[in-house]
């Protein structure tokens, strides 16, 4: 058998062929069946979110206020639908080729950057006003 223009003698991957950019990748399994526990995470962040921002601003809007509702977005949704992204029978990317999940993976993962990152600025700009 010639892969890659080498000749493999037991099936084995040519030098080429495992440096391609499809070796590593795992093959779309038919028979994986819909994760409903990744319904239920994402179920519970929004109703977390929910209370976040209830609490958040049931008197007001402050500086602070931003805080947790930005930080919660962040880890809470993003992050974790950032993972979910990946994990093999999710029902919002199991119809997805693997660059384009990737590709969601990754920038569900900036976006939670920036949010997580804002939030901080947030509480630090928040904290020197108090001071």
């Amino acid at each position: 058998m010639e892969l890659g223009g080498e000749e493999t003698g037991s099936g084995e991957m040519g030098s080429s062929d495992r440096k391609s950019e499809t070796a590593r990748l795992v093959a779309p399994n038919a028979e994986t069946s819909p994760s409903y526990l990744n319904l239920v995470s994402n179920i519970c962040g929004v109703a977390f979110l929910a209370i976040i921002l209830y609490s958040c601003f049931k008197d007001g809007v402050t500086l602070f206020s931003f805080h947790p509702t930005l930080m919660t977005l962040g880890w809470m949704m993003f992050m974790t639908s950032a993972m979910h992204a990946l994990t093999p029978g999710d029902l919002a990317t199991g119809w997805m080729p693997i660059r384009l999940r990737s590709a969601r993976h990754w920038i569900l993962q900036v976006i939670t950057g920036i949010l997580v990152l804002t939030g901080f600025i947030v509480i630090v700009t928040n904290k020197k006003n108090i001071i």
